[in-house]
């Protein structure tokens, strides 16, 4: 599996966090986040466009 992200945020203590920008999670990214989780420890956070503003989306 290949995936790509939009961001990669590399933290001073050395961890990272992977972000995601999605109007909507589809199917397709569902399972893909599932896949990322099992395969890497890093954070993922997927964040959308709402009402002006970026925010993360909840989960599942």
């Amino acid at each position: 599996m290949e995936y790509i992200a939009d961001f990669e945020i590399r933290n001073t203590d050395g961890s990272i966090e992977v972000v995601d920008v999605k109007g909507v999670k589809t199917d397709v990214f569902r399972m893909k986040e599932k896949m990322f989780l099992k395969r890497y420890p890093h954070k993922l956070s997927i964040v959308g466009y709402k009402k002006g503003k970026f925010e993360e989306l909840k989960k599942g």
